[in-house]
């Protein structure tokens, strides 16, 4: 995929569905886009994609891409919601069947690296999600069609406040952020500078009206890995997480 600078982009297999298992009702539901920071299983996420499916019973999980052109589920075994911002971290674990639960081979996926520069007006983005899911339920058999897409845009304004709903400090973009692509990348010269928030319909006659929360307020989360709990700034010491230089 190049944009309109001419930079490719090879991170699909590092952005994925979410989709949770509601156990009460016993359904399976596509909530939204994810994407690795680290290809172990370290993903990034918005907050309101996940924060109303976090309930006893509920079994949460990715589906990644393998190289292959095959799929795998990998259930999220844990989960650091930001206090207001949309975003949040997780981190999946193996790979197992569906129906069997036993461990299927996967594959370290390409991780999304980050950049926490301030961007200008004008600044070309590109995001990624899925928001083209249809569900396949028939003779016992539950599965989804998946088909990400890609969108292009500017910014044309920051708000340090957050606007409406939005709580935090966000940039309104001219990209096209279709419902199940809330959580997805927005790409910046191949860095991961947001993620889709939210949209607002406009009229045929005007851009597309839509808000992206930047990556820096991953700095305020922490996850258990390794046996201790480690935060976004120690994983990127350890080189857990890439981030771009200043």
């Amino acid at each position: 995929m190049l944009n309109a600078s001419g930079i490719e982009f090879r991170n699909e297999q590092g952005i994925f569905p979410l989709v949770v298992f509601q156990r009460e009702l016993q359904t399976f539901k596509c909530i939204g886009s994810s994407f690795f920071i680290n290809g172990l299983g370290i993903f990034v996420t918005a907050r309101h994609v996940v924060i109303n499916e976090i309930i006893p019973g509920n079994m949460m999980f990715v589906v990644q891409n393998l190289s292959n052109f095959q799929t795998v589920n990998r259930v999220v075994t844990n989960l650091c919601v930001h206090p207001f911002a949309d975003i949040a971290m997780g981190l999946v674990g193996i790979a197992r069947h569906p129906l069997t639960a036993k461990e299927v081979p996967f594959e370290v996926a390409p991780n999304c690296q980050l950049s926490f520069k301030k961007m200008d007006n004008g600044t070309e983005l590109m995001g990624f999600g899925y928001p083209k899911t249809k569900k396949i339920s028939e003779a016992n058999l539950h599965a989804f069609s998946f088909l990400g897409t890609w969108s292009e845009g500017v910014i044309e304004d920051f708000y340090p406040e957050g606007i409406a709903n939005l709580k935090n400090r966000c940039y309104q973009t001219t990209m096209i952020i279709e419902s199940g692509s809330s959580g997805g990348p927005v790409f910046k010269d191949g860095f991961v500078v947001g993620i889709n928030s939210s949209s607002f319909d406009v009229c045929a006659e005007t851009s597309p009206l839509s808000f992206i929360t930047p990556v820096e307020y991953l700095l305020d989360l922490q996850l258990p890995i390794g046996g201790e709990v480690m935060s976004l700034k120690q994983m990127i010491l350890k080189e857990l997480v890439i981030v771009e230089s200043s």
